[in-house]
C-alpha cells in the first residue's frame, strides 16, 4: 500500500537561474514576507519530526473501527460472492490511510508491508517555478519503504512468469512462517504472558508485534526489529525457492 506526504527532502529549489538555497534564518531584516514563507515550506526537517510525532498522539475518529468493519465482511462472505477476499483502500494522499490500519494493528494481527519504490524517498520536483520563492511541493512516503522486500520483488529478478509465481508463493511462506516465530517470542516474554492472562489476548498480541515492528521507525527508514524480520523472511524465501528448485531437478 502506499501513502504519500507533501513534504520536500532537501531545502533547495532548482530554477531557471540554477540551484538555490533558502535564506538561513527567518525574521532577519529586509527579509521580504515571501523569503520567510518559503523558508517555512522548505523546512524539511520540521515537516519530517511533526509527521512521525503525529503518529506516536492519540488516534482521534472512527476510521479504524470503520475499517475493522469492512475486513470483518469480506472475512465472513461466503466466497461465490467475492472475486477475492481483498480490500483495495484508495483515498487522496494525507487523509490518514495509513494511520487508520496502523491503528487497526493494535486490535488485530497485522503485517505491514510498505513496496514503495526508492523514488518515495527522494525529493520529486512536481513542476517548474520561474519564481525563486514559489511555494514548493513535494511527495515523500510515510511509513517508511521495506527495501528488503523491494528488491526480493524487483523485475529484474524474475522476468518469466512462472520464476515470479515461484518468487511470490516463497515469500507468502516465508512471511507466515517468520511471523509464527515472531509471535511464539512474544508469548514466552514474561510480561506479555501476564497481560494475557488478564485482557484479550488476540489485542495484547497484535498490540505487542505491532509496537515492534514501529519501534525505531524514523521518517527515512524503519527500525532494526522490522528490518531483522523481512531480512528473515527473504533469507527463508530464497531457502524454499533454492529446495523448490532441487525438486523441480529431481522430477525428471
Amino acid at each position: 500500500m502506499f501513502d504519500f506526504l507533501i513534504s520536500l527532502k532537501y531545502p533547495c529549489l532548482y530554477t531557471s537561474s540554477g540551484w538555490i538555497s533558502p535564506p538561513k534564518m527567518s525574521g532577519r531584516k529586509g527579509e521580504s514576507p515571501d523569503q520567510r514563507s518559503m523558508l517555512d515550506v522548505l523546512d524539511n526537517n520540521l515537516a519530517c519530526v511533526a509527521t512521525v510525532k503525529s503518529w506516536e498522539t492519540e488516534y482521534l475518529g472512527s476510521h479504524a473501527t470503520v475499517l475493522h468493519g469492512i475486513l470483518s465482511q469480506y472475512v465472513t462472505e461466503t466466497s461465490s460472492s467475492l472475486y477475492a477476499r481483498v480490500v483495495p483502500h484508495v483515498q487522496s494522499s494525507g487523509t490518514g490511510k495509513s494511520r487508520a490500519h496502523d491503528e487497526l494493528a493494535k486490535r488485530v494481527l497485522y503485517i505491514p508491508l510498505n513496496l514503495a519504490g526508492w523514488y518515495a524517498a527522494r525529493m520529486l520536483l512536481l513542476s517548474t517555478y520561474s519564481s525563486p520563492f514559489a511555494h514548493v511541493a513535494c511527495v515523500l512516503a510515510f511509513p517508511p519503504r521495506d527495501p528488503e522486500v523491494t528488491r526480493w520483488f524487483d523485475p529484474s529478478n524474475h522476468w518469466e512468469q512462472q520464476s515470479t509465481r515461484h518468487r511470490c508463493h516463497a515469500f507468502l511462506h516465508a512471511l507466515l512462517y517468520t511471523t509464527l516465530s515472531h509471535l511464539r517470542e512474544i508469548c514466552d516474554d514474561e510480561a506479555v504472558a501476564q497481560k494475557m492472562e488478564t485482557e484479550p489476548a488476540q489485542e495484547i498480541l497484535a498490540s505487542e508485534f505491532r509496537n515492534r515492528m514501529a519501534k525505531g521507525r524514523t521518517f527515512e527508514a524503519h527500525g532494526a526489529y522490522r528490518k531483522g524480520f523481512y531480512d528473515a523472511v527473504c533469507e527463508l524465501a530464497k531457502e524454499v525457492i533454492f529446495l523448490s528448485f532441487l525438486r523441480t531437478e529431481q522430477s525428471f
